[in-house]
């Protein structure tokens, strides 16, 4: 016998399933969804009064199919799930790519692979093969895109179906295997069945439910529904429900009945205002005016302050009206960009919250020491994979080694078999001793991934990878017993969540390698193609957890959501396109599409008209939930500041109660009181309150117990608030003992300075605080970059210059000597520069090329300089300072005297003592003397004055720049120069570039 008992959601189902049980006093099985399950044998002890269940049994679809099989056999067979169908739709896509027409661009993408798993999914809910598909596409003009759309994926679904046949099941297929034996359980026969909780079924589930009516004595369904109302529409889907199930029971030969559940169910804990809400929210027609007592809507001025109001709502029902955590639901369409901001203000306000969703296993520690360990091996010995195995905590190196490796293998550009030999650089900068305990640290991060290898290098097949695999990682690796050290460390400091979800990724991930296993296990290994595959599977894992107490505020979207009774719910984002959502942006077909293949007669997936009323029943039943409380908040702009309009729910709430005030969020008013909730959004609060008292405005008086509180729980945060409303920002001078300490060299007495650090000062004293008064150590990389480069020029200049000078030679030097001898500095400066940098790889041999050729333009430029001027004499590095020749620059700055020191690059002395001071630049400089007057160009005025000693006169500064001569060949012009005189006009323009500078 089937019954279809409906009521509207004021009804209390729970009451009355649970009355009937109770009278009838025979062997009951109730199935709820997946996700209610729980709460669902919370509500069975309250309401039964037990202290057990005995004859009652509270299961889902999916768990009533495993105990069917349990008892009958058939259970052992091996399974495939989204998970492992995503990894072999990736294989199949990816063999299929030239013959498919429309999606051959798209299968590339990991969401087109998604797309398709969750429509095969639905295809096999639905009880649609790739028959079917290629059936509907013949009915379509031959250049239809619909028609192409559907024979791509019939390709796909067909070649995935060949595929798993006759070795392995897929899970939506599971249904398929206990359907049958449903008839022949003692599970089921004699049973009494009640089904509640459901909008809809699909038809797979709909033919377990024909089976269980042939079976057991009684099937009860209760649906929320009613007819011959004024808000009929929310009830369509569930018309439609009905209508199904009818069929069922006659196709089985089942006799039917619907009977409406009395009006004495209905709930009598509701408010009035939840009542009439329940009656009109969907309403046609004209209703009366009614109060709104126990109903809020708030409008706030951005995403975080509407998150803050609800926080402040809640605490008010926990300190004021005496509600629990588990009282309260939280309801938010919009978990991707509110979600986040929700969690961080409640926990803000001290509230505990547990987000009812499915996470992501992909960046847990877990499945980065997995993937990344194989990524090492893979692609031999990336850097950055080896430090993702390193930092996930699960080797035998703490912290500080792994920085100390890290540091080094920056520094060096560690990379590939460089890991598998002794490091040698860095003798000057770390010493024998520090260059030893890296190579300490260096081979015993590679023990790991030497073991590692030999499992890799020998496995023939996936399936004996996956084996030696999963033996390394639980024997050598022992990670098995990290992972339950991780859970402990989480459970300690309070993650329960975090701890419950740790413990599932490790069962998740196992769970992959053997779907890997039986998919690919004969398949020859290889590991970049494997390692792809293995991504692939994580990126789609997800992993739901339980509410780690039983009192929780539990936060969820509309549909997902299944709360038991609740006295207060909070709706957060009541805003156009996300309550209700709006259409999915991207899909397979559009709903233009899918309305078509409906319309043609065969329903093959969920349909957007089906979507639609499955959310609108959603909110109604939510709506109506709360027996005491409302609270709905929508936010006028969204997270780039742009307006957003409410939903239209506000809107018809609105109509409902004319009179019901929207008040703006908890920053926008005067209720000081409801910014008084956890700790550190008080604080937070508070400290705004002082700071504007501090500008002379009145403060409230509500302030005062708050700091009376903090003073006596928590003074250290007081403190710091009231120390930081004292500060002004004010620049004062550093005392003198502190100046000294600061810049003061070690070994010296008087403070000197260098002309750019004076530059720097004036420019940023904070940049030259840091610099020169805390002095952070450099993490300089090895490898010839601007400060290598310019180093390897100004030396062979200054090498030039002073044998030039010395022998007396500039007049003679022709320009091949001039190459010679600039061939033979540089090689000569470059071989023992830092270690060899130059010479470490192709790159810098390159470079040292590009130098020697930019030196002998340079030098050669310098030479024509020297021939065509008049110049008695050339110095070159001419240092300054005390106990120089010539003397530093002094100022007097108070009781302190500072001396200004520094070395010129090039001193020419001309007739009638006059000095020229030139400084060579590897950069792009451009004398300013507006900014000299300023201050923030002194370098060569203050050379030029320490070269003037007592009594010599200026002639002038100068930059001579250096740097890699470059010809603009972009646009047209590139066409023009042929790469026959390209190295004619590449010297032209460098002499054209150095001369132009002097």
């Amino acid at each position: 016998m089937l019954n279809i008992f409906y009521g509207r959601e004021s009804i209390d189902k729970e009451q009355f399933i649970y009355e009937q049980i109770d009278k009838s006093q025979r062997r009951t099985l109730v199935i709820v969804p997946d996700q209610y399950t729980l709460e669902a044998e919370k509500q069975a002890f309250r309401l039964l009064q037990a202290q057990g269940l005995m004859d009652v049994e509270i299961v889902s679809m999916s768990r009533l199919g495993f105990k069917l099989l349990a008892e009958q056999g058939g259970g052992q067979k091996t399974f495939i799930d989204k998970y492992g169908r995503h990894m072999l739709l990736s294989q199949i896509t990816a063999k299929l790519e030239e013959d498919l027409q429309v999606f051959k661009d798209s299968r590339r993408k990991n969401s087109f692979i998604e797309m398709t798993n969750n429509f095969i999914s639905e295809m096999k809910q639905y009880n649609v093969g790739p028959g079917d598909l290629a059936l509907l596409a013949d009915n379509l003009e031959a250049d239809s895109l619909l028609k192409k759309k559907l024979s791509d994926l019939e390709l796909i679904f067909a070649e995935y179906e060949n595929r798993i046949d006759g070795k392995y099941t897929d899970s939506e297929d599971y249904i398929s295997l206990y359907t049958e034996k449903i008839k022949s359980s003692s599970i089921v026969q004699g049973a009494v069945i009640w089904v509640y909780g459901f909008d809809s079924f699909a038809p797979k589930s709909l033919d377990v439910l024909g089976h269980l009516m042939e079976a057991a004595e009684d099937v009860n369904v209760f649906l929320t529904y009613d007819q011959n109302c004024r808000d009929e529409e929310i009830f369509q889907l569930t018309g439609i429900v009905m209508e199904n199930l009818v069929k069922q029971a006659e196709l089985f030969g089942v006799d039917h009945q619907r009977l409406q559940v009395s009006d004495r169910y209905k709930s009598q804990k509701n408010s009035q205002a939840i009542k009439v809400l329940e009656e009109e929210l969907f309403a046609v027609g004209i209703h009366k005016p009614a109060a709104h007592r126990g109903i809020t809507l708030v409008k706030a001025a951005n995403m975080y302050n509407e998150a803050e109001s609800a926080a402040a709502f809640i605490l008010h029902l926990l300190r004021d009206e005496g509600f629990r955590y588990r009282d309260i639901v939280v309801i938010c369409n919009d978990q991707a960009v509110r979600g986040s901001i929700i969690s961080r203000i409640f926990d803000e306000c001290g509230i505990s919250l547990f987000d009812d969703k499915k996470r992501s296993i992909l960046a847990s520690p877990i499945a980065i020491f997995v993937v990344s360990l194989i990524e090492t091996i893979a692609y031999r010995y990336r850097t950055a994979d080896i430090f993702k195995v390193l930092k996930t905590g699960f080797t035998s190196l703490s912290d500080e080694d792994i920085e100390l490796l890290e540091n080094y293998a920056i520094k060096y550009r560690i990379k590939g078999s460089m890991w598998k030999k002794p490091f040698v650089k860095g003798q000057l900068e770390y010493g024998d001793d520090g260059l030893e305990h890296m190579n300490q640290i260096r081979g015993q991060a590679m023990e790991l991934f030497d073991r590692f290898e030999i499992i890799y290098r020998e496995a023939e097949n996936n399936r004996g990878f996956i084996e030696d695999c999963y033996d390394f990682l639980m024997e050598y690796a022992g990670l098995g017993d990290k992972i339950l050290t991780l859970i402990e460390e989480q459970e300690a400091q309070g993650m329960l969540d975090l701890a419950e979800e740790t413990s599932q990724i490790w069962r998740q991930i196992v769970g992959l390698f053997d779907q890997l296993a039986e998919l690919t296990g004969e398949d020859a290994f290889d590991g970049k193609e494997f390692v792809s595959v293995l991504i692939t599977g994580l990126s789609e894992l997800e992993v739901g957890v339980l509410p780690p107490t039983a009192d929780d505020i539990l936060m969820g979207t509309m549909q997902r959501t299944r709360s038991g009774q609740v006295r207060a719910a909070v709706v957060i984002g009541a805003n156009e396109g996300v309550l209700p959502s709006g259409a999915p942006e991207e899909g397979l077909f559009s709903l233009e599409e899918l309305d078509y293949l409906t319309e043609s007669g065969k329903e093959i997936c969920k349909v957007e008209r089906i979507r639609v009323l499955e959310e609108k029943l959603a909110i109604y039943r939510n709506l109506s939930k709360p027996s005491d409380y409302l609270w709905i908040s929508y936010s006028a702009s969204d997270e780039e500041g742009k307006e957003t309009r409410p939903s239209e729910i506000v809107d018809n709430i609105r109509r409902i109660f004319p009179n019901l005030p929207v008040e703006n969020d908890v920053l926008n008013r005067s209720d000081v009181k409801s910014l008084v909730g956890g700790r550190l959004s008080t604080l937070r609060h508070l400290t705004a309150a002082l700071q504007t008292a501090k500008r002379g405005d009145k403060i409230d008086g509500t302030w005062k117990p708050v700091m009376e509180w903090f003073a006596a729980n928590d003074k250290v945060d007081l403190d710091k608030v009231k120390k930081g409303l004292e500060f002004t920002n004010d620049q004062r001078k550093l005392n003198g003992r502190l100046m000294r300490d600061l810049y003061v060299r070690e070994g010296k007495r008087d403070l000197t300075l260098s002309p750019s650090r004076l530059e720097r000062f004036s420019r940023c004293p904070f940049s030259h605080f840091v610099a020169y008064g805390l002095r952070p150590a450099e993490r300089r990389i090895f490898e010839a970059a601007g400060r290598e480069i310019g180093d390897i020029y100004h030396r062979c200049l200054m090498k030039l210059s002073e044998t030039l000078t010395k022998e007396k030679t500039w007049h003679q030097i022709t320009e091949e000597e001039c190459r010679t001898f600039v061939s033979q500095i540089v090689e000569k400066e470059t071989s023992n520069y830092r270690e060899g940098v130059f010479h470490f790889s192709n790159e810098e041999r390159y470079k040292t090329k590009r130098i020697e050729d930019t030196c002998f333009y340079v030098c050669w430029a310098l030479v024509e300089q020297i021939r065509a001027g008049k110049i008695k004499e050339s110095l070159y590095e001419v240092p300054f300072g005390k106990e120089q020749k010539i003397a530093p620059i002094e100022i007097e700055c108070g009781d302190e005297k500072v001396y200004i020191e520094g070395k010129i690059d090039r001193l020419d002395v001309l007739d009638q003592d006059r000095v020229k001071i030139i400084d060579y630049k590897t950069g792009k400089e451009n004398f300013d003397k507006e900014e000299a007057r300023g201050g923030y160009r002194l370098q060569l005025m203050l050379y030029l004055k320490a070269a003037q000693e007592t009594d010599k006169k200026p002639a002038g500064v100068f930059y001579f720049l250096i740097g890699d001569p470059r010809v603009d060949l972009t646009g047209t012009e590139r066409e023009k120069i042929s790469e026959k005189n390209f190295k004619r006009n590449e010297e032209i323009f460098s002499i054209k570039w150095y001369n132009g500078q002097r």
